[in-house]
């Protein structure tokens, strides 16, 4: 793995795969020129695959996948983590809040690469909002009891501990896994964070080359 920031982009390289995601400094220049496809968020584990010539303008969904090359999958993020799933010959993004947590879009993600029986897959969780900021009550807490903090009378919410937990449960190869070090609420000057008000959004692609 390889990683830059250029123009505004987190640019992280893999021998098959690019995976870029933006920050507040970016200018609008896209780092491809491949078609993008991107779906109508809702925060579900609906995750949908794109074949050749395929239309998913307004379709309904919060992950993404295809074999094909050269072309971009995109999430929308702003504390929710962008996932990315991939080896050689598929790759998948997904929206990652505790909605789609609780509904299990990470592990219908790896249920897709265990159904054609693939090897060496990775993952790579993008920027989030971490344990540190991930403020939450009691009514969200009941579904995550694992995976939370109590400091000062209030629940943290560890999602990215929650995500790394599913693959880590599948046996994922520790070295296979890849975290984004900063928090979006923490890095506020350089990412969106629906939690500091932000209207804007961090846009995340994945391509096979």
């Amino acid at each position: 793995m390889k990683a830059e920031f250029k123009e505004g982009i987190y640019r992280i390289y893999f021998e098959n795969v690019n995976i870029f995601f933006t920050t507040k400094n970016w200018n609008g220049f896209l780092p491809f020129n491949s078609k993008i496809y991107f779906l109508n968020q809702i925060h579900s584990n609906k995750i949908i695959e794109i074949k050749e010539n395929d239309d998913v303008l307004e379709k309904e969904g919060d992950g993404l996948f295809t074999r094909l090359k050269n072309i971009s999958l995109e999430v929308k993020t702003a504390d929710c983590f962008p996932v990315f799933i991939f080896n050689e010959e598929i790759i998948m993004v997904l929206h990652v809040g505790w909605r789609g947590a609780k509904e299990g879009i990470v592990q219908k993600g790896i249920e897709i690469f265990e159904k054609y029986n693939l090897k060496n897959v990775k993952a790579f969780l993008g920027p989030g909002i971490k344990k540190c900021c991930y403020e939450i009550k009691e009514d969200v807490a009941k579904f995550f009891e694992d995976f939370l903090e109590e400091r000062d009378n209030k629940i943290y919410f560890d999602l990215e501990k929650f995500i790394m937990d599913k693959f880590i449960k599948k046996e994922f190869d520790f070295k296979n896994i890849f975290s984004f070090p900063f928090c979006t609420s923490c890095k506020n000057d350089l990412f969106y964070s629906n939690r500091k008000g932000d209207k804007g959004r961090i846009r995340s692609w994945i391509i096979k080359k």
